[in-house]
């Protein structure tokens, strides 16, 4: 009698522990589909009857013949809904364009600015080239003129 009870008391706690082992083991989080094993599906489903999940891809693969078919995980009859979930890798890389596009924004501002610059800087180079051109030219005509005007007394 004693050393039956001894031994029960030991096998229910060898199987408390691996039950907490067997718990600990799977309870770790995993968006891998126990299916195909795609690491990372995009659109995952849970199956309704037992809440096992899948990725949408093999769900759909079940559920072609009908609106019910078996678990692959627990043979259970069940139908699937999409899971709508927040994607946080698109959403970082949503947020890194985002900083991309700023500095993108900014590199293309300082590319106006200076190409506005520069722009500025040939029309006024251009400005004064035509400028000192004119005022050559209007030099020169003077000087013409007076030289005609001093011919024209020299012949008088």
């Amino acid at each position: 009698g004693e050393e039956r009870k001894k031994e029960r008391r030991e096998m229910v706690k060898e199987l408390r522990e691996k039950n907490m082992k067997s718990s600990a083991q799977s309870s770790h989080f995993s968006r891998e589909c126990s299916i195909c094993l795609s690491e990372n599906p995009l659109l995952r489903a849970t199956l309704i009857e037992c809440g096992h999940i899948c990725c949408l891809a093999c769900a759909q693969q079940f559920a072609l013949n009908g609106r019910k078919f078996k678990c692959p995980t627990c043979q259970k009859p069940t139908g699937y809904v999409v899971m709508v979930e927040e994607n946080e890798e698109k959403e970082e890389k949503e947020g890194e364009k985002e900083e991309d596009m700023g500095e993108t924004r900014e590199k293309k501002r300082r590319l106006d600015e200076a190409f506005t610059e520069d722009e500025s800087n040939k029309e006024t180079s251009n400005f004064k080239s035509k400028k000192a051109r004119l005022e050559n030219e209007e030099t020169f005509e003077d000087t013409t003129n007076e030289n005609k005007e001093i011919e024209g007394k020299e012949n008088n």
